[in-house]
């Protein structure tokens, strides 16, 4: 009896669940139907608001990262500009690798200044430079002059040497110029101090000797980033703007957690820049990164010149140094216990002058330039003055600077 009773309640039992089924599969339905229109919302928002936020860049086995070819999108997270990557991965327009005989050509390395996302390319220093050197017979009558732009927002010294083995002496430069930017650069070119273990870092050996750390290679987080799904990934990243803000937030926050970890609590200076640099080294990591970075353009200098090349190397400013805002200069020397800004400035130039390498130190002219004209070098409408990036006077008066020492009838 037992049996046909269960018998019989099996038809209903299997009714209720596939009534249940039915109702769990309508009610994700719903949760999905919910979510997917609130991302449609968020991301057509994000659109109509203007945000936007690519990425540029890929994972490179030589260099760590580097700009992605033919990438392209607005970038507005600090001026404003549309950027195209070229077929090269260069932040420039097209240029043959053959260099033709007529022209004088110039390869600029450099980090984010150079770069220059945050402006169009014909407001950038290099090639407001070109424009310059163009109208200047007394640099080189016979030649047009043409520049080539391999700067790379987060390379240090370390790394602009491999940009220079792997890419530059291909397009067979007449000239180099670094354009060297001493708010982090000597950081960036230490491992410790810099903290991102993804990219290479040239060491000094017992015997003082330079020597490239390839470990990130087995790294995790470099291992991780590439191949077709990372790929895939970037590509969806770049037209996705609910995508781009949540990388934003993202790096903000590492960026954030960064800071308070590596530098003091007291710290002043703007994300991304550091203030130990305005104090000769005292701690062993610091004077280890010194000796590191005087090491690597050293190197450079003599690479540059086995090409039969020529080397210039351009020290450029920080926001601190060549602001026009008195009170928010003077309370942060006072912090330092400094009366100038410009420590890491002279020494590079000492460095350079005592190994004969042609130097040009930009901080202390543009530092003059804003004070006469009460203009600010650095800054944005849509960040603080004063701090960040050169704006577009940072960059002409930058690229006035560099023609005046080049040419020296430019005016």
């Amino acid at each position: 009896m037992l049996a046909l009773e269960i018998i019989e309640f099996i038809p209903y039992l299997t009714k209720d669940t596939t009534k249940m089924k039915l109702r769990w599969a309508a009610n994700l339905l719903l949760i999905f139907i919910g979510i997917f229109t609130a991302v449609l919302i968020a991301e057509i928002g994000l659109r109509l608001i203007g945000y936007s936020n690519p990425s540029f860049y890929k994972y490179d086995e030589t260099l760590g990262s580097s700009l992605r070819p033919y990438a392209e999108g607005l970038y507005q997270k600090e001026g404003r500009a549309y950027v195209k990557i070229n077929s090269d991965g260069l932040r420039d327009v097209e240029h043959t690798v053959a260099k033709p005989d007529n022209v004088f050509r110039i390869a600029v390395l450099g980090d984010s200044y150079a770069q220059g996302l945050q402006l169009d390319i014909d407001k950038l220093f290099w090639k407001l430079l070109e424009n310059r050197l163009n109208s200047c017979p007394e640099f080189n009558s016979d030649k047009k002059i043409e520049i080539i732009n391999f700067g790379v927002s987060g390379y240090g010294t370390g790394r602009e040497l491999l940009m220079l083995r792997k890419k530059v002496w291909k397009y067979r430069p007449d000239m180099v110029i670094l354009a060297f930017l001493t708010g982090n650069d000597v950081r960036d070119n230490s491992k410790e101090l810099n903290r991102v273990y993804y990219i290479p870092y040239f060491e000094l050996n017992e015997n003082g000797k330079l020597v490239l750390d390839r470990s990130y290679l087995e790294s995790s987080e470099y291992k991780m980033r590439l191949g077709l799904l990372a790929d895939i990934m970037y590509g969806v990243g770049n037209q996705v703007r609910l995508m781009q803000l949540a990388n934003d937030v993202r790096n903000w926050w590492r960026t954030y957690l960064r800071k308070k970890d590596i530098y003091d609590n007291n710290s002043q200076i703007e994300l991304g820049l550091d203030d130990h640099i305005y104090l000769p080294p005292k701690s062993e990591v610091w004077k280890k990164a010194w000796a590191v970075t005087e090491a690597l353009l050293l190197h450079m200098k003599q690479e540059i010149e086995n090409k039969q090349s020529s080397f210039l190397l351009v020290s450029l400013s920080n926001g601190m140094q060549v602001t026009i805002d008195k009170e928010s200069k003077n309370d942060f020397m006072a912090a330092l216990g400094v009366d100038n800004l410009f420590y890491p400035d002279m020494r590079i130039q000492n460095f350079a002058q005592k190994h004969d390498i042609e130097v040009l130190t930009l901080a202390p002219e543009l530092a003059k330039i804003a004070t006469a004209k009460q203009i600010y070098m650095h800054g944005f409408k849509n960040t603080a003055m004063g701090s960040g990036h050169w704006n577009e006077n940072g960059h002409r008066f930058a690229a006035q600077l560099i023609a005046k020492h080049l040419c020296k009838d430019d005016k």
